[in-house]
């Protein structure tokens, strides 16, 4: 679990730093939210409510007032539903980062069709997103091709990457159409999704590794 500090100001007491989970457990995406102290039975113990501003739901923690003016979070509900995507996507890769969240999101739902169509769209920004931030193309001529020519175009060099993004294509353009050619299962496009997610994050790491070559510690 994640998290991140930012400045509290109570009307009754001095302003102190508060620990706050760094991606939303409903939702699953980066969170900024409004936060109320709904609890503080003791000096020490505290209750906070947060709403996320993007879903607009609320999660709870209860956290612990240390000496050095820092809260610390010790319990939070609800437990994240969906995995997050590690952090070098919502850098790097921002409209993938969107467009998997939402997809995620929807298949907690259950709603498998949608959530087909929003990982199909994920992967293919996900290599419009690696051709910008790699520098491959200019952001004009990226954003005007289509998923079929954005894999043999950015992924020629990379013929089994390029299969799972094609599967992932072909797949996903199944659950848009209304008369659903295949019946391979939703959760064979879930798996090769996170094939395929998992060799762009390769990439992404090996374009910015923690310590850089001339770096020194």
């Amino acid at each position: 679990m994640e998290t991140y500090f930012k400045n509290y100001e109570s009307f009754d007491e001095k302003p102190y730093q508060i620990e706050l989970l760094k991606v939303c457990p409903n939702c699953g995406v980066g969170n900024n939210p409004d936060t109320w102290l709904v609890s503080h039975a003791t000096g020490e113990v505290k209750v906070f409510k947060h709403r996320c501003p993007l879903c607009n739901k609320d999660h709870l923690t209860t956290q612990i007032l240390k000496q050095n003016n820092f809260c610390e979070i010790v319990m939070s509900f609800p437990k994240p539903t969906i995995e997050p995507l590690d952090d070098i996507f919502f850098e790097h890769a921002p409209r993938f980062s969107e467009l998997y969240t939402q997809a995620q999101y929807a298949e907690t739902m259950k709603l498998y069709d949608i959530a087909a169509i929003g990982y199909r769209g994920a992967i293919e920004c996900l290599i419009k997103d690696y051709a910008l931030d790699f520098e491959i193309d200019s952001k004009d001529t990226i954003e005007k091709m289509n998923f079929d020519n954005v894999i043999s175009r950015y992924l020629k060099e990379d013929e089994l990457l390029s299969n799972t993004a094609h599967a992932v294509r072909l797949l996903g353009n199944d659950y848009a159409h209304w008369n659903k050619v295949n019946d391979i299962p939703f959760e064979t496009l879930k798996y090769t999704t996170e094939i395929t997610i998992k060799a762009f994050l390769m990439k992404f790491n090996q374009k910015y590794p923690p310590i850089k070559p001339n770096q020194k510690l």
